[in-house]
């Protein structure tokens, strides 16, 4: 994406835009390494710290997109996106560290078990990439409406309107995903118990 970004702005008849998808590029590790944690406590069980976790990434959204917007502009309100990621990743490596990690391992004391925890890593791709090409073509239909009218209007002010709209337009289905969220790890916990 980093290497294509000169492509797509010429594509979009608009070379401004080269720069702000090259930064946008760090919006992916720092996203994924968040994702990551919030896997890994669903795993658990943990879905407490996924609400805390859901809760600050949408305060630190709001603060660093808007502060960092407020000091650089387009390019910071891009790097508010990613810094809100990567910090909701710090606070859930900091959980995991000194609490979780500390609790299985009490728990491995009181069952008198020690777990040899070995891990093959080609295992996590052989399911990743299936994963990975999903979400970049569920990115790609949700977004490509935006990419052609901003190439075929070439105007940011009606782009940006359109996209405005389109995001009102989406309430519902943010709404609804958000029950999905909170109602699904309940109803599997209730299951299971």
């Amino acid at each position: 994406f980093f290497l294509s970004a000169p492509l797509i702005a010429r594509i979009l008849n608009d070379p401004t835009l080269t720069p702000l998808f090259q930064i946008s590029t760090l919006i992916i590790p720092a996203f994924a390494a968040a994702s990551f944690y919030f896997s890994y406590f669903t795993g658990l069980h943990e879905f407490g710290i996924q609400s805390i976790l859901k809760t600050l990434r949408s305060v630190f959204k709001i603060a660093t997109i808007i502060g960092l917007a407020y000091l650089f502009r387009v390019p910071g309100s891009i790097l508010g996106y990613s810094a809100a990621a990567f910090l909701v990743f710090v606070v859930a490596l900091g959980i995991d560290k000194f609490k979780i990690s500390r609790k299985i391992k009490t728990r491995e004391k009181e069952l008198k078990v020690q777990s040899d925890i070995s891990f093959d890593w080609r295992k996590l791709v052989s399911y990743a990439w299936q994963i990975i090409i999903f979400f970049l073509a569920y990115e790609l239909l949700i977004s490509i409406d935006l990419y052609l009218v901003k190439g075929i209007l070439q105007d940011d002010y009606l782009t940006g309107i359109y996209n405005a709209s389109l995001t009102i337009g989406r309430i519902p289905y943010y709404v609804f995903y958000a029950l999905t969220v909170i109602l699904l790890p309940v109803i599997s916990k209730t299951n299971a118990e």
